[in-house]
């Protein structure tokens, strides 16, 4: 038997990584444990918008968002050592 073809849920999938980047300085309560890992929930988040065709959207509808989420990248790049840490004073890693 045929088995019935998949369909990709988009506005559902840009829906969930809207939220997660529209969060004021929060995770949802499933990723806070992983703080130190939010530059790269928002790479992620921001890599699976541009996949899905709706980067453009996030910055034309919402860019108090994008602007956000590029002061919280900038924040987090420390200038002397280079590279991002987890968070505003953490180290740098490559995790």
């Amino acid at each position: 038997s045929a088995r019935p073809a998949l369909a990709l849920q988009r506005e559902l999938h840009v829906e969930y990584l809207r939220q997660i980047l529209s969060r004021d300085k929060s995770l949802p309560k499933s990723f806070a444990c992983l703080n130190a890992g939010r530059p790269w929930i928002c790479y992620w988040a921001v890599h699976g918008l541009f996949l899905l065709g709706a980067i453009d959207e996030l910055v034309g509808q919402n860019p108090d968002d994008a602007a956000a989420m590029v002061s919280f990248l900038d924040s987090c790049q420390n200038r002397e050592l280079g590279g991002f840490g987890g968070g505003l004073g953490q180290l740098p890693h490559l995790a």
